[in-house]
């Protein structure tokens, strides 16, 4: 072939490769709400690569039109993150291959949620190994972003404690077979990183080594200097990227209390000034300690640089995290230092909130997993309901009115649930969106990114200013496994059959109940028979409506209106059915103890905080929240 001909084949080849990849781009269109102001112009949205955000490169960039559209080729096989930009800052979405839209509803300012899971303090305890498993598979499918770390003390170094089970292990390759093992399964559960403990630091023999050898994930601990072949010398910290390629930075501290030779311990105030500058890369600057509870809180106080810290060595356990000085610190207990069949697991899981990749809230639990099984788990006989949430100090049917119930004591939370435009359900009571947001028109007549858009708490106060109305999804989300769910339908459509199904699908039909009619009663029934009803057709206080909700096989009823003694006839007749009693509603302690005189099993109250003293005062105890 002569040169001529080489080069025509060279160019129909090129022109051939050129066409053929043009022809797998796609057009992904792409509409950005900026719930700041509601003005698209002047946002900018970049698409990059994933895994390629680097500074000052050139990426494939378009402006976003006044009506908030924008368009963009992409190719389906490759996974992108996209960039909205504005004066707001910047937020990033991350778009998987498998899954790439044709058409991207975003809101503006971006929200991203950054989920760590935490244990500590496991002390050889293997216990609930595919409970664990299962949860961690679960909180994994729910968030782009979730990292597992171990805050220390996996190993027991003392001898005298190798106990298993009332059994004592007297030979030390024990030891070595069992600390083997736990690091072998923390690899299997895909743990992001560990902090050692004073108990790996007490090195035995050649075991401690070959063990921590095999760790598939940083071991951390800064502050130590390691300087014995019996010990791999820690790394000081590590960097983990999110979806969106947000950086967290992880700084291990550890406590040494053996003196074991060659190992020492290093100033705390000095090593943290050492490595102040991670916060200046990092999204997100976070502490993984073993330094005990009070260390902990003393840490907040001097560096209030980081963002959380990840705490273990004093086995307490928080519940509920704790923010000191702006620093979330988390502990999720731990056991004693014997191995038993009957010690929980405790998982923490703490959630950052990240708004334009500037963290905006931040908030932390603790699981407990083994002991008793959901489906097992008593609910409430009694008590107080939540009417919308915490509606009188807080905007009704949001996240914080629901935590704020919680926190009281609640026995049942009640929420409303309708559907939008596009089939997506929100938590909402009124038919419009006029009275409890920013905006206006009919819920079933915006789509869930227009909803998404509204300011849900300034019409409460400036201090909710920015809430957003939440899906059914998210509340789920947010809700203990031990509060009864008083699920009141709004609307029209196929709510019914949705929920029911989100509700098998999450393991929550033996604490929630739909609040609705007949029909709707049916249709949900027509996919979940189990799925516990309260009945509100005909409601109204008398004898038609008991017998009606009777004859309907009805698991709830919801009695309102004048309190008479004719509600204690109504209790017995409904009780003897198997039927739980509400009352809607009232905030007058005589009357909730008037309620509860009569056999009504919970009132509704819009003041959860004030009420739940009544409750109290006859022999009802607040619910201690458990959470998954």
């Amino acid at each position: 072939m002569n040169k001529k001909g080489l080069n025509l084949w060279i160019l129909a080849a090129a022109l051939l490769v050129s066409s053929a990849c043009f022809q797998q781009k796609v057009l992904v269109t792409g509409h950005v709400y900026n719930k700041t102001d509601n003005q698209a112009e002047g946002l900018e949205v970049k698409l990059h690569r994933d895994k390629e955000i680097k500074p000052n490169r050139q990426y494939r960039r378009t402006a976003v039109q006044p009506n908030g559209l924008f368009q963009m080729k992409v190719r389906p096989d490759r996974s992108y993150i996209l960039e909205i930009s504005g004066e707001q800052g910047s937020g990033r979405i991350f778009l998987p291959a498998e899954s790439l839209p044709e058409k991207i509803d975003l809101t503006y300012p971006v929200t991203e949620k950054i989920v760590i899971l935490h244990t500590n303090d496991r002390h050889f305890d293997l216990n609930h190994e595919e409970e664990l498993a299962k949860k961690l598979e679960e909180i994994r499918a729910k968030y782009d972003d979730v990292f597992l770390f171990e805050a220390g003390d996996v190993f027991v170094r003392h001898a005298h404690r190798w106990v298993v089970n009332d059994s004592l292990a007297k030979d030390t390759a024990w030891y070595g077979q069992r600390a083997l093992q736990m690091i072998q399964k923390m690899n299997e559960l895909g743990y992001d990183a560990m902090t050692l403990g004073n108990h790996e630091l007490a090195y035995i023999n050649k075991y401690t080594l070959n063990a921590l050898e095999a760790v598939q994930f940083p071991a951390l601990a800064a502050n130590m200097e390691i300087s014995t072949c019996k010990l791999p010398q820690p790394e000081p910290f590590t960097v983990l990227n999110t979806s969106t390629r947000r950086r967290i930075a992880v700084l291990g501290l550890a406590t040494d209390n053996t003196g074991r030779e060659g190992v020492k311990e290093l100033d705390l105030a000095e090593t943290v000034d050492k490595y102040k500058t991670l916060k200046d890369f990092s999204d997100v600057y976070l502490v993984l300690s073993h330094l005990g509870l009070r260390k902990d809180s003393l840490l907040a106080w001097e560096f209030p640089m980081f963002d959380a810290i990840i705490g273990g060595h004093s086995h307490d356990l928080l519940e509920d995290a704790v923010i000191e000085n702006s620093v979330l610190i988390a502990h999720a207990g731990g056991n004693p230092h014997f191995v038993s069949d009957d010690h929980p697991v405790y998982l923490g899981k703490v959630v950052l909130t990240l708004e334009n990749g500037k963290i905006v809230d931040k908030k932390g639990l603790v699981m407990e997993i083994g002991p008793k099984a959901e489906s097992e788990m008593k609910m409430p006989e009694r008590g107080l309901c939540a009417h919308r949430g915490a509606m009188e100090t807080h905007p009704e049917n949001t996240i914080p009115a629901f935590c704020e119930a919680m926190k009281a004591g609640a026995h049942m939370i009640e929420f409303d649930v309708q559907l939008s435009k596009d089939n997506e359900l929100v938590v909402m009571h009124d038919a419009t969106v006029d009275r409890t947001s920013n905006g206006t028109g009919k819920v079933s007549e915006l789509t869930l990114a227009e909803i998404k858009n509204l300011d849900a708490g300034s019409w409460k106060s400036p201090e909710f200013k920015g809430l957003q109305v939440p899906t059914f999804r998210e509340v789920l989300d947010e809700m203990p496994v031990n509060v009864w769910l008083n699920i009141h339908l709004k609307g029209a459509g196929d709510a019914p059959k949705i929920i029911a199904k989100i509700l098998k699908e999450e393991n929550r039909l033996q604490q929630a109940f739909l609040a609705c009619g007949a029909e709707a009663a049916k249709q949900a029934r027509s996919v979940v028979p189990e799925i516990l009803i309260c009945n509100m057709e005909r409601q109204e206080s008398n004898w038609d409506y008991v017998s009606g909700t009777i004859e309907m096989d009805a698991d709830f009823i919801q009695l309102r209106g004048a309190i008479t003694p004719e509600f204690e006839e109504y209790a017995k007749m409904l009780k003897e059915n198997g039927i739980r009693i509400n009352y809607y509603g009232t905030d007058s302690p005589d009357e909730i103890k008037m309620l509860f005189d009569y056999g009504i099993d919970f009132p509704l109250v819009n003041d959860i905080v004030s009420s739940i003293s009544v409750a109290k005062e006859v022999g009802i105890e607040p619910v201690k929240p458990v959470f998954r």
